[in-house]
C-alpha cells in the first residue's frame, strides 16, 4: 500500500499538497538528504562552526528539497519562507522517514548527541564502577 505525506499549505501557496512514496519522490528525498550531509560535512571542515551554522545548511536545503518534491516553482518556492518552518520541517521530515526509513537532521538531534557525549566524558568512571 503506498505511503502518502500532505503538506498544508492552502493559506500560502493556494492548495495542500500529497506526495506518495513513488520511486521518483524517494530519489528526490535522497538526493536532498546528500546535499544536507555534504553541507554538514564541508562546515565539520570550517573553523569556528557553530550550530547556526548547521541550522542555515540544513534549513537552506530543506526548502530546496521541499519545493523539489512538490514541483514547486521559482515563485510559490519563493512563497516557503512565508510558511512556519517547523511545519516544512515536520512534513519534510515525516516524508523522508515514512519513504525510506531515515531521518532527516536536525541541530536540536545534534546538541542532544553533543550532550550525551559530554555527560559521558565528564562521569567519574570511579563512581560507575562502584555501583
Amino acid at each position: 500500500m503506498a505511503k502518502i505525506v500532505t503538506f498544508k499549505a492552502k493559506e500560502v501557496l493556494g492548495q495542500d499538497f500529497t506526495v506518495m512514496d513513488s520511486n521518483r519522490n524517494i530519489q528526490k528525498l535522497n538526493k536532498c538528504l546528500k546535499n544536507i550531509y555534504k553541507a554538514l560535512d564541508k562546515l565539520d571542515n570550517t573553523k569556528g562552526t557553530i550550530f547556526a551554522d548547521y541550522n542555515e545548511a540544513i534549513s537552506e536545503e530543506v526548502i530546496k528539497g521541499t519545493a523539489d518534491l512538490l514541483k514547486l516553482n521559482k515563485e510559490d518556492t519563493e512563497k516557503l519562507q512565508d510558511i512556519s518552518y517547523s511545519e516544512i520541517f515536520t512534513f519534510y521530515s515525516k516524508a523522508i522517514n515514512d519513504f525510506t526509513g531515515m531521518e532527516l537532521p536536525s541541530v536540536r538531534v545534534m546538541q542532544e548527541k553533543l550532550d550525551k557525549i559530554t555527560n559521558a566524558t565528564e562521569e567519574d568512571p570511579k563512581q560507575s564502577s562502584d555501583e
